[in-house]
């Protein structure tokens, strides 16, 4: 991404990210729309509960 430089630590593990606003801004996007991509692509492991599923768990344990 444009604008965008990742910082690795010592054993090579992408840490951190430098942005340039101005960049990120001339190709459309904003800071916003940034980190909720990066925050999408950390939860893309999580599993996935439907809210029927929460719905239950959430009226089973109002009845306890």
């Amino acid at each position: 991404m444009k604008g965008t430089i990742f910082i690795k630590d010592q054993i090579g593990n992408e840490r951190f990210i430098e942005v340039d606003l101005e960049a990120l801004e001339k190709n459309g996007e904003n800071i916003d729309d940034l980190c909720n991509r990066i925050i999408a692509e950390l939860r893309n492991d999580e599993v996935v509960v439907s809210w029927g599923e929460v719905k239950k768990h959430v009226l089973e344990k109002g009845n306890k």
